[in-house]
């Protein structure tokens, strides 16, 4: 059975996401920075008329994040939220074969290897399969601390 990712790279890495979950791609996309939020938290981008938050998928992973003004990256939406990852450079739609699993790069951190469910190996390199709940865990607890009264919200 194939799997389809959508890939992207940052730090020279590859990652991909399911298909299924990506609304869109967007390029040079306007981005604008806001204050007093986490430094994952690139900022807001506006898409067909919503505006979304643009995640940092670098700062997310412990890497360097980019200072840009404008993001490439993937929308993706579950039932209730549409987010934008960020990503170093955008890449295709791959078929992998979910049998051809293959170990992390040697220069993957622990951070990397906790939020991949899987790596493949394809024609395009090693390609770590974002899991997106613990991808996005910092952002899930965000959201209750602001909503519960803690260090984000008013008590």
């Amino acid at each position: 059975m194939k799997l389809h990712l959508i890939t992207f790279s940052i730090a020279a890495m590859q990652f991909g996401v399911d298909s299924s979950i990506v609304d869109c791609v967007i390029s040079r996309q306007p981005l604008r920075a806001l204050r007093l939020i986490p430094a994952w938290i690139a900022g807001i981008v506006p898409i067909r008329g919503d505006v979304l938050s643009a995640i940092d998928v670098a700062a997310l992973l412990g890497l360097t994040p980019t200072v840009r003004s404008h993001v490439d990256g993937l929308v993706v939406r579950s039932a209730d939220e549409a987010l934008v990852l960020i990503a170093d450079v955008l890449g295709s739609v791959v078929a992998i074969d979910q049998n051809s699993k293959s170990a992390p790069p040697t220069d993957a951190t622990a951070a990397v290897r906790n939020v991949c469910k899987e790596w493949y190996a394809s024609e395009v390199g090693g390609i770590g399969e974002l899991d997106l709940k613990k991808l996005l865990e910092p952002l899930s607890k965000h959201v209750t601390d602001r909503n519960q009264g803690g260090i984000y919200g008013v008590a």
